[in-house]
């Protein structure tokens, strides 16, 4: 039996159905269930947005930052509730579940077909289905013991399983035996050796069960839509405008469009120039995305390519380099060629830096030129 996909979608609102409790708002257990869903729509669209990616640049598709801080925030929820969620020890399945439907929702849009669950054949993206769990076992999955089984999504339902004991040494300051870290060792690990390089923020261990907690510990990078999508990056405290319809074609009448180029200067050697007077002026008298301080971003003034000077704009250049050098799945459209810094190249007042996000350099050009532009608001 085929699935189109309306199905999926009423897969993934069954998933919440599955959480769904009736115990009084403000009880643990309603708390906890709210955090899972929450946790369980944001890894769905981590898992979409790194399909997206991975068609856009025609290579397959890396969910491992989505894996990880998935099963992180899980844990960190399941233990802050001690015991009280509806479901507990369910993150394997919840993730089987997730996993499967973001894959049949991709696999729908590039125009296949998937099977249905409840065939009792685990097949496609299915982990499971009915008694075919095919060679996995409680065991296998990190748990001591215990009987696996099957959900009727087709993940695998650990609630049967029996977890690990937490070590029994765990708060002596010693990294033992079964231990990740143990008060303040943390054994040279940090938020980005966990979940990746683009993390940020403060790892700490759990004081009960010597267990990384990741709580303290955050996407380098967070898209907003309020106002106008924009994408905030914790690291540097940079807040930029996200590009679009990068098409080959200006449009005067889009801020937004990718394909737009302005002038610093009109030959005064001034901030006179419409990428000022047109493109940061409507920004701010628009108060887009709630604020009215966008300014274009600095540039370290290190001509060539890289290293670079500790600077803003050379600070999204995307490592290793595609073309362009950026991530366009958070900033959007974003032309291969060559983008304006607010900073005059000194001696030289007609000339200003710029950022090439073809091949990720820097140089510098005449003001009155027309170069793409990228608006940022905060600060190193």
């Amino acid at each position: 039996m085929r699935r189109s996909i309306q199905s999926s979608v009423v897969t993934a609102v069954a998933m919440g159905l599955v959480l769904a409790s009736t115990v009084q708002a403000g009880d643990p257990a309603v708390k906890c269930e709210t955090k899972k869903l929450k946790e369980s729509g944001t890894y769905s669209k981590c898992r979409l947005k790194a399909e997206a990616k991975g068609v856009k640049k025609a290579e397959p598709a890396d969910y491992t930052e989505c894996e990880e801080k998935f099963g992180e925030k899980w844990e960190k929820v399941e233990g802050k509730a001690e015991g009280a969620c509806p479901t507990n020890d369910d993150k394997t399945s919840m993730d089987a579940r997730i996993t499967t439907d973001a894959a049949e929702v991709a696999t729908l849009l590039a125009g296949g077909s998937v099977e249905s669950c409840g065939d009792d054949v685990a097949e496609g993206a299915e982990s499971c289905d009915g008694a075919d769990l095919g060679a996995t076992t409680c065991e296998n999955l990190g748990f001591a013991s215990g009987t696996l089984a099957c959900t009727a999504g087709c993940g695998f339902d650990v609630s049967g399983c029996v977890s690990n004991p937490a070590p029994v040494d765990c708060g002596n300051g010693v990294i033992d035996g079964g231990e990740e870290c143990d008060f303040g060792d943390l054994d040279g690990e940090s938020c980005t050796s966990q979940l990746g390089e683009e993390a940020v923020g403060s790892l700490a261990c759990a004081s009960s069960t010597c267990v990384f907690d990741t709580a303290g510990c955050q996407a380098r990078f967070e898209s907003q839509t309020v106002g106008g999508p924009t994408v905030v990056d914790h690291l540097t405290g940079l807040e930029w405008v996200v590009t679009n319809d990068g098409d080959g074609s200006p449009d005067a009448g889009d801020l937004l469009d990718a394909d737009n180029t302005y002038t610093w200067s009109t030959g005064t050697n001034d901030e006179d120039g419409t990428a000022f007077t047109v493109y940061i002026a409507a920004l701010n008298g628009g108060s887009y995305g709630g604020h009215n301080d966008w300014r274009l971003p600095s540039s370290g003034g290190t001509f060539g390519i890289g290293p670079f000077a500790p600077s803003e704009l050379e600070s999204i250049l995307d490592s290793p380099c595609g073309n362009p050098c950026i991530d366009e799945a958070l900033f959007g459209d974003t032309a291969s060629s060559d983008y304006w810094s607010a900073t005059t190249e000194t001696g030289y007042p007609g000339i200003a830096w710029i950022v090439h996000f073809s091949v990720a350099s820097v140089f510098f050009g005449n003001k009155t030129f027309e170069q793409h532009v990228r608006a940022v608001r905060g600060g190193l």
